[in-house]
């Protein structure tokens, strides 16, 4: 028996697993994922909360977006496709606004929705949130959940036959909102273990009985919980023994339970327990997390990964989309690069390339990015409060760093102090700074952030000192994209020069 991972009620040994490499995602892209289930329409109204109805003692929201996306089991194959590989959806919806809104979506991603199937009787399953200020305010459902009828269900069979044939793996999410019939489950995972294909299955309900011979099943601890009586899990033992319970009694291959802020947890039929540390360094939203997980172990078991380092992929991967508000998705290069994280700071440390696709995920999100620049040599009181100072002016903050040779050029061949590695670390380290990139590799920038700045847009940039707006390089480039100046008066009696003036004069 093997425990792996940190941040558990009791301690855990930790032990380095491989990073997937670039010919595992290789292949995801000759994949093809069966997934069957519960298909809605996840509808985000975004908006500003800034006073109280006179109606009511509630917020007024005024709405300034909306952003419509696929939910359950559509999020899971969107989740599939982004990362390179094939979804074959099948599910049920209505004839209604919503069912369009689906298609539309799927025709726009370029997903297949020939196993959609329609049934006038039944409205297609939407979640309406609304969201003000990154905070979510409410949550509508629209649904139908009673079972599809004996006509839909042939239909459904002769869809799951038609794409077994093209499939690697079979997904199975599970909602509760009626296409998941005991009846349809069984068809799915006898006809999956005759070709010898992983089942996954996002669960619902207590009686997991209905999953019976699927590979795993991927519970939350309240999940797990209820389907194995009830009784709270508050610890390893807790865990491990609801799971194997369940592995018994569903003849499951292994049973992946969901921890929240302690990550995840896989045990295995043949013994095995690994413990996975969560791997998210911000927690925005966790709609779809559950979703993105099970795609990944899909993928990384159709790609011939085992069952160990497939839930330390996904697991990585649900660390991922956490951070970003809304039912979000991953690509290959943020989960490549989640999983050659060494930790926290160096998910903080990016290319430009990387920043940028930051940045517009965090302009989806309606949040205002500021960027600053500047050596950040030899740390002290003045810098400290610059950036805390320049993350104040907005919602996130990144410090663009001069390179070793810019510094150089600039300032003197002798500098800096310290190289470009242990500055980023010590800029990742500070809480108001949310991601660091360097500049001035070349002497074609001419030691400013002017290209860098041009390729980010920012909302906001901030220079330390006493300068007029107008006479700064900067401040074309940062109006240019509709951005804002702001300049930031240093503390007085600190800067660096002074802080080596006095280490001299004490080593003298």
């Amino acid at each position: 028996m093997l425990t792996i991972g940190r941040g558990f009620p009791q301690p855990c040994a930790v032990l380095t697993l491989k990073p997937m490499n670039d010919a595992v995602f290789d292949r995801f892209s000759n994949l093809t994922v069966l997934c069957i289930g519960d298909l809605m329409l996840d509808r985000f109204t975004y908006g500003d909360a800034a006073r109280i109805s006179p109606e009511a003692p509630i917020p007024v929201v005024r709405q300034s977006k909306v952003v419509q996306t696929l939910g359950g089991v559509g999020n899971a194959a969107r989740n599939i496709q982004d990362l390179g590989a094939k979804a074959h959806i099948i599910a049920v919806t209505g004839v209604d606004n919503a069912a369009s809104d689906i298609q539309e979506i799927m025709a726009e991603i370029g997903m297949d929705h020939s196993g959609i199937f329609a049934d006038p009787t039944r409205k297609t399953s939407e979640k309406i949130r609304i969201i003000a200020r990154q905070q979510q305010m409410l949550r509508l459902d629209i649904e139908d959940t009673h079972d599809i009828d004996d006509t839909m269900v042939k239909r459904v069979k002769a869809g799951v036959d038609a794409a077994l044939a093209n499939a690697q793996a079979v997904l199975i999410s599970d909602y509760g909102k009626g296409l998941l019939t005991k009846t349809i489950i069984a068809y799915v995972i006898e006809k999956a273990r005759a070709l010898k294909l992983p089942i996954l299955v996002d669960p619902k309900g207590a009686d997991y009985t209905k999953y019976k011979g699927a590979t795993l099943v991927t519970p939350n601890l309240s999940e797990l919980s209820l389907a194995t009586g009830g009784d709270a899990l508050k610890s390893n033992e807790d865990v491990i023994a609801a799971s194997n319970k369940l592995i018994k009694q569903c003849d499951l291959t292994a049973v992946i339970a969901t921890r929240s802020k302690d990550g995840m947890s896989v045990i295995e039929a043949k013994g095995a327990i690994t413990h996975l540390p969560t791997r998210a360094r911000e927690v925005f939203d966790v709609s779809g997390a559950g979703d993105t997980v099970i795609a990944v172990m899909a993928l990384c078991l159709a790609a011939g990964l085992d069952m160990h380092d497939a839930a330390f992929t996904a697991n990585a991967a649900g660390g991922v989309v956490v951070g970003k508000l809304g039912t979000a998705t991953l690509s290959c290069e943020e989960l490549s690069r989640a999983l050659a994280s060494t930790g926290p700071l160096d998910d903080k440390i990016m290319t430009w390339e990387q920043a940028k696709k930051l940045v517009t995920e965090w302009h989806k999100q309606g949040l205002k990015v500021v960027t600053t620049n500047g050596a950040f040599d030899v740390l002290h009181e003045g810098h400290v409060t610059l950036l805390n100072q320049a993350r104040a002016c907005g919602d996130r903050l990144i410090v663009l760093l001069n390179s070793d040779a810019s510094i150089q050029r600039y300032k003197d061949p002798r500098r800096p102090i310290n190289p470009a590695r242990a500055r980023q670390l010590v800029m990742a380290a500070l809480g108001c700074v949310d991601a660091v990139l360097m500049f001035g590799e070349t002497a074609d920038e001419n030691d400013k952030p002017l290209k860098v700045i041009e390729y980010l847009q920012p909302d906001i940039h901030v220079k330390g000192g006493d300068y007029e707006l107008e006479k700064l390089p900067e401040t074309p480039v940062v109006r240019k994209h509709g951005g804002e100046m702001v300049i930031i008066p240093f503390v007085d009696g600190y800067s660096t020069s002074a802080t080596l003036a006095k280490i001299q004069a004490a080593a003298s």
